[in-house]
């Protein structure tokens, strides 16, 4: 997470999953990007990106996925110019309602996140 002044300008979380598939090689998956966009074209998402693909090849990962709106066509030049391609298409089954309970009412929600900025945190 990279901050400027005092307010965070982009985020994302890199899922790492164990596969049985694949001769077990784990996967990640890119999730919930976003660059403040006052932000964006200045390298910021790229750097992020360039961090989730680093650390899933440490990892031995065999691929790295993410979704993208069909409508964010912007975002989708963004992922093709770091070599991304089109695969397949995403089902999802939303669950906002149960989430939603769940954030209001745990203590404490576990999340792993791997952030970038100025300083690359673990």
């Amino acid at each position: 997470m990279a901050e400027s002044e005092k307010y965070i300008v982009e985020t994302f979380a890199l899922l790492i999953i164990d596969n049985l598939a694949h001769q077990g090689s784990p996967s990640g998956v890119v999730e919930d990007v976003a660059v403040l966009s006052e932000f964006q074209g200045k390298g910021i998402g790229k750097l992020m990106m360039e961090f989730a693909m680093e650390k899933c090849r440490e990892v031995g990962c065999y691929k790295l996925t993410l979704s993208s709106n069909l409508k964010r066509t912007e975002a989708h030049a963004f992922y093709q110019s770091l070599n991304f391609e089109k695969h397949g298409l995403v089902f999802s089954l939303i669950f906002w309602n149960e989430v939603h309970y769940l954030y209001r009412n745990l203590p404490v929600l576990l999340l792993l996140q791997i952030v970038v900025g100025s300083k690359i945190f673990k």
